[in-house]
């Protein structure tokens, strides 16, 4: 984190985070739409949940033809490797910048934040392409291992969110009490 924090800050600027956010942008609005129905299919996204059972994630897959399956592993092998780093990215540098008076310290947990939801979508895109790819055989442990890491991915993206939107509020604050 030494090393990489330094990096991060002299990233941690408007032009690099307005990159990002419309990198983000186009991921959420163009690219990850046409992934969640391939073919023009509307089908189920076990990574838009926040849970799902072993049975409700095999329920799920079901539904997928063998080509939407196919075309399911690619995206989760490459558009979903790209997405997270994006947003892990945006997060970072948006809390090092409301936080930039913070000691170093706390910058680095603050940083590692959304990088923890990074993790847990690369771990959970993992699961998801091996259950794609042997169904129609059925591991409860791998789709248990698989909704765990969907659930921490969506936790730690929560806590991001919650401690930039405490950055936040905390400047605003900051900003009022310097006028008075």
């Amino acid at each position: 984190m030494n090393r990489v924090l330094p990096v991060l800050q002299r990233w941690a600027n408007w032009k690099t985070i307005a990159l990002l956010a419309v990198l983000f942008l186009a991921f959420v609005i163009f690219i990850l739409p046409v992934m969640a129905s391939p073919g023009g299919q509307s089908l189920p996204v076990l990574d838009l949940r926040f849970w799902y059972t072993p049975q409700q994630a095999y329920e799920a897959i079901a539904q997928y033809s063998p080509e939407a399956r196919q075309t399911a592993i690619t995206s989760h092998l490459t558009i979903d490797v790209i997405y997270p780093m994006v947003y892990g990215l945006l997060l970072s540098l948006l809390l090092l910048v409301v936080y930039r008076h913070a000691p170093a310290a706390q910058q680095s947990q603050l940083v590692l934040l959304p990088w923890r939801a990074v993790f847990a979508d690369l771990f959970e895109n993992i699961g998801l392409v091996v259950m794609f790819a042997i169904y129609p055989f059925r591991y409860s442990l791998l789709a248990w291992l698989t909704t765990i890491f969907t659930a921490l991915k969506w936790l730690q993206l929560g806590f991001s969110f919650l401690a930039l939107l405490i950055g936040v509020l905390l400047l605003v604050l900051k900003k009022r009490q310097q006028r008075v």
